[in-house]
Formats: structure tokens, C-alpha cells, sequence
């Protein structure tokens, strides 16, 4: 299995893809538009690997947007803990802390009460930063630990993250790469066709009729900001009796693209 993530060499989800399938062959982009692209290209049997949510800073909304655009899902999600170390060339002189945005917010608690006084500085990826730490005494980098060692920064401290700090990681492609799973999740898009008082009660009643638990719904403006499309998650797989008549119920009101089996 070719394997596509986000790079360079160090990042989380480099570390966490060549964990969970060290025998596939991992590919590293610069960014979610060029491996969405790639893997469009492509197609056969190539699989994306990317960050969904994190429990601390909420969903990813870049890759959420790019799987509505895209007739890629959601095959497979893996939940990882994730654990940040700060590193730096001299903890004295700090003066910026970089690091992605997402870790960044996974470390606020902590660079509140150590490091009140110094600039955040959001770069596009956690091995990115560790780089610019190596060339500049004033900043220091939040990555992973493991990063740290290899790339030979200094780790200042560790586990520096909020508490039960969790990235979702999904597997994506056109075609499911595990046909003998199980599934036990949908991950759907719902377009209202309407916009009046009550629609979303409209869109979630039928969830609660056909007793199919949501376990996330979150809101995104359409084209225009009075309109609204909504992302869900629902435990119980889309082939299920009670999603084939949640679809239907849905149908009359609601434009339905489903985004992820898992």
C-alpha cells in the first residue's frame, strides 16, 4: 500500500502513519491540496493519510472541505494521543515559539503560564519549526519528542500538551482498501434545501426516531452567510436498515453526501 501524508520527515503525521503501517510506502506533500490532487491523479490503490480532529482544538477544517469537494471518504480512523516537547537552543533566550497552528493551540495552558511574554509564531508544519529553532537562538519549536532527538534540538521540556491531548487520523481514497472490515460509523454532509425556524431539529429528528446516536455536529456557512450546511458523525454504519431510513426521511429536505465508512 502506497501511503500519502503530510511532510516533511518529522511531522505527526508522518510519525504516526509509519507507526501504524510500517510496511507501506510513505509519500510526503507539502500540503492537503497537493495530496488530495496526487491521489486524484492517481487514483488505484493509493491512500491518503490525514489529521480529521484533535479532541483539544476541534476538526480540521481544511481536509473536511476538501472531502466535500472530493468523491474520496473516510475508509478507516485511528485515534492517537499526542504528546509535544518544547526545544530550542537556549532557553534563556527565547523569544518566539513556533510551530503548526493546531500544536500551537494543543500547548496553550501551558505557554500561557511558562511563556507569557513571547510571540507565537504558526508555521505549516511541526518539523518546519524545529528547523528554524536550529538556525535561530530566539525561537524554539513544539514537535514531538521523537522529532526533537532526530533532528538533534535541544528538548527543553515534555508533555507540554493539555490533558488527553487525541488527533483522529482518517485513511482516505476513492476505493475502500479494507473491504473485510466492519463498519460502525458515517461521516455525512447534510445541505438543507430550506432555511426557516426549525430546520436543524428538522435534520436531527430523524436520528432520534430511528435511535442512531451523533456523536459530532458541527455547522459551516455556505455561500451565503444566512445559510448553513452541517457535518455529522452517526454510529451505525451506512448500509444499516436505520440510516437507509434516516436517508429517506431526510431526502424531501436535504441534499446528503456521505464522506466517511469507518
Amino acid at each position: 500500500m502506497r501511503l500519502h501524508a503530510i511532510g516533511p520527515t518529522g511531522t505527526f503525521s508522518h510519525e504516526t502513519a509509519t507507526e501504524l503501517y510500517p510496511e507501506a510506502e510513505i509519500v510526503l506533500h507539502p500540503n492537503f491540496n497537493t495530496l488530495f490532487q496526487t491521489i486524484d491523479r492517481i487514483r488505484e490503490d493509493d491512500v491518503g493519510f490525514v489529521p480529521i480532529e484533535n479532541s483539544i482544538h476541534g476538526p480540521v477544517d481544511e481536509v473536511l472541505r476538501m472531502l466535500m469537494d472530493s468523491d474520496m471518504r473516510i475508509w478507516r480512523a485511528h485515534d492517537k494521543q499526542i504528546t509535544h516537547a518544547l526545544g530550542g537552543l537556549d532557553q534563556q533566550k527565547i523569544k518566539y515559539v513556533a510551530s503548526h497552528s493546531q500544536a500551537l493551540a494543543q500547548c496553550q495552558t501551558y505557554l500561557r503560564k511558562n511563556l507569557p511574554n513571547v510571540e507565537l509564531f504558526p508555521v505549516f508544519s511541526t518539523s518546519h519549526a524545529i528547523e528554524l529553532a536550529l538556525e535561530d537562538e530566539n525561537i524554539a519549536a513544539i514537535a514531538s519528542p521523537k522529532a526533537h532527538k532526530e533532528k538533534k534540538l535541544n528538548i527543553l521540556d515534555e508533555e507540554i500538551e493539555e490533558n488527553n491531548n487525541v488527533t483522529r487520523f482518517g485513511l482516505i481514497a476513492h476505493d475502500n482498501p479494507f473491504p473485510e472490515g466492519e463498519k460502525h460509523h458515517t461521516s455525512l454532509i447534510l445541505y438543507p434545501k430550506i432555511n426557516e425556524p426549525g430546520t436543524l431539529c428538522k435534520l436531527l429528528a430523524p436520528f432520534s426516531e430511528h435511535k442512531v446516536d451523533l456523536t459530532k455536529i458541527e455547522s459551516r456557512p455556505a455561500c451565503m452567510m444566512e445559510r448553513y450546511f452541517f457535518f455529522l458523525d452517526a454510529l451505525c454504519c451506512q448500509d444499516d436498515e436505520r440510516m437507509l431510513n434516516i436517508f429517506a426521511d431526510l431526502e424531501p429536505f436535504c441534499e446528503i453526501k456521505v464522506i466517511g465508512e469507518w
